[in-house]
């Protein structure tokens, strides 16, 4: 067996020049990164029992890449950062679960976990919130009826309210009317017996919905009313209002209360009516 070469690495047999290097002050392998002063050491003694032939026979070929001291660095530098990257992620707060926007249901019990590891909260389910039906009863709002959406609507509306008068008005009244409606105005054209038909009529009409206004200029009366005067006679008012005291007869006619024995017996402060020419 022959005797380690001093100037040769005894672990990597690669680096020469150990002991140029080692009275340099260097201590370690430049190539393995071996501690030469434990070598020193350690190695004599053990040589002959335990490397009888390293020295024999041919070194080994030299380590392809990187040296091993640059592996053990980007190791420890890996798991330096390794560390550094856990205790962050540590650090960090949880992220806050979200608020359930209607009320929770019933939550699911999670199944228990192992002992000793971290219990998770159990997940929460949101209902989806519908609205009570409304029945209609008692507390139920009254259910108006719609506005005439439209001008003929409005014209029916009022001969709608103009024929359901009718019935209530004298039996000589006279009630002959037709409607036109535009916007909120209703106009009435025809014809009726005197001022109070016409009154009324205007009266009920602007009563329905959505009618402001009565126009009622198209509308002709039959008769004009009159309070009989002291000295008032069929024949004086036919020539007052007539021109000629003949035509009594009209005015006789137009009311039936009159007295047909005499037609002449007016009582004062009575009202008649007189024909429109």
């Amino acid at each position: 067996m022959s005797t380690p070469d001093p100037d040769i690495c005894p672990f990597c047999l690669q680096y020469e020049g150990r002991s140029e290097a080692q009275a340099d002050g260097v201590r370690y392998c430049p190539v393995c990164g071996a501690d030469w002063q434990a070598i020193d050491v350690e190695v004599p003694a053990r040589v002959s029992a335990e490397l009888p032939a390293l020295y024999d026979e041919p070194p080994p070929p030299a380590p392809s890449g990187v040296a091993p001291m640059t592996i053990g660095l980007i190791l420890g530098l890996v798991g330096t950062l390794g560390v550094a990257l856990v205790l962050q992620i540590m650090a960090e707060p949880e992220p806050a679960a979200p608020v359930a926007a209607a009320l929770p249901a019933a939550a699911t019990p999670a199944p228990p976990g192992p002992v000793g590891a971290p219990t998770a909260a159990a997940p929460v389910t949101v209902a989806p919130v519908t609205a009570a039906p409304v029945t209609a009863g008692s507390d139920a709002p009254p259910k108006l009826p719609s506005p005439p959406e439209s001008s003929g609507r409005r014209a029916e509306a009022v001969q709608a309210a103009l024929a359901a008068l009718r019935p209530a008005l004298p039996g000589a009244a006279v009630l002959e009317l037709q409607v036109e409606v535009e916007g909120a105005i209703a106009f009435l054209k025809g014809q009726v017996d005197s001022k109070a038909t016409l009154d009324r009529a205007a009266a009920v009409a602007g009563d329905v919905f959505g009618i402001k206004a009565v126009d009622t200029r198209g509308v002709t009366q039959l008769f004009r009313e009159y309070t009989v005067q002291p000295g008032d006679t069929l024949i004086t008012l036919a020539r007052r209002f007539y021109g000629s005291g003949t035509e009594w007869r009209r005015i006789w006619k137009a009311n039936p209360h009159l007295s047909r024995e005499d037609p002449a017996d007016l009582t004062v402060g009575a009202v008649i009516r007189l024909p429109t020419e």
